[in-house]
């Protein structure tokens, strides 16, 4: 009795944890488009509203499908079936946005101005070093939890989910701080090698039903 009244608080503390983090995307989105209104950057003012409607749309999502929510993330990691397919493309969307969050604030900040963009890098071998990780964490990190059970059960461990978004995020941020286009090279090449691995897996699924 006492295992399921501790699983279902942390199932509740879950919830709230994400719910907040998602209501904090409402406020910041609005201060990012109030400032690009300012400037009359329509780009950002667009990314400012996406980033509101997300996060409105997230927090009442996980109040309203909680339970389907668990149960569509909870279960076995699969990169072959359509469940999982879907639900890569929704993170990956994720990471777009806290990427583009990222690199708004670093600018807000200061940190990231326009001169250091328009500057060449010191070095053209530090500014696309930020391939290897990316790679490594956007298709290497999928690839042997598919591959290996070892791996799928750190991967479901309370430490293993913080630390991915930790390298991740804090890998671009690092590299921002170096260089911006450091940083750009990085999220793209996270993006792009999570989508080819996504489609690798599940289209070569696909393929190999379809031969035999």
């Amino acid at each position: 009795m006492y295992f399921y009244r501790t699983f279902d608080s942390m199932s509740v503390n879950r919830q709230r944890i994400l719910q907040m983090l998602s209501a904090a995307l409402v406020p910041l989105g609005l201060v990012l488009a109030g400032f690009s209104v300012a400037q009359g950057d329509i780009v950002w003012v667009s990314l400012g509203v996406l980033t509101t409607l997300a996060g409105a749309a997230m927090y009442w999502g996980f109040g309203r499908y909680w339970e389907a929510y668990t149960r569509l993330v909870d279960d076995d990691v699969d990169f072959t079936t359509s469940r999982t397919f879907a639900l890569g493309f929704v993170q990956v969307g994720m990471a777009v946005v806290q990427f583009v969050l990222l690199l708004w604030f670093a600018s807000a900040l200061g940190i990231v101005t326009d001169a250091a963009v328009n500057a060449d890098p010191q070095s053209a071998f530090l500014a696309f070093s930020g391939v290897v990780p990316a790679v490594a964490l956007g298709a290497g990190l999928p690839y042997f939890i598919q591959r290996f059970d070892s791996v799928r059960r750190l991967n479901d461990t309370p430490a293993a989910r913080t630390l991915g978004p930790f390298l991740t995020f804090g890998t671009y941020f690092v590299l921002l701080v170096y260089h911006p286009v450091a940083g750009m090279i990085y999220a793209l090449a996270y993006v792009g090698s999570r989508v080819a691995v996504l489609l690798g897996f599940y289209g070569g699924s696909r393929i190999r039903g379809a031969v035999t």
